[in-house]
């Protein structure tokens, strides 16, 4: 049954992305080269809200992802650079 459960929910995620695919096709033929959407996610969470139920759309920008990303690098060089500063010190 399990089994059966994971296959259906699989199933339904690829359904939806051929869905969503195919609807951003019908929606680009319409607009113009630049309004045109270039990418598509589905989620399989809802959106976070706001307390007036506005979406956080700063959650999910391109941008505001790479900038998380960079900050993460950064942190892991600066943790690595402490760590050998770390043990020069101990010498």
């Amino acid at each position: 049954m399990a089994q059966n459960l994971k296959t259906s929910v699989d199933d339904a995620r690829e359904d939806a992305a051929a869905y969503v695919a195919r609807l951003k096709e019908e929606v680009n033929k319409e607009l113009s080269s630049f309004s045109r959407l270039r990418e598509t996610k589905v989620h399989d969470e809802p959106f976070q809200r706001t307390p007036t139920l506005k979406i956080k759309r700063y959650l999910y920008s391109l941008t505001h992802r790479k900038e998380e990303e960079e900050n993460k690098k950064e942190s892991k060089d600066e943790k690595k650079e402490d760590k050998k500063e770390d043990k020069k010190e101990t010498k």
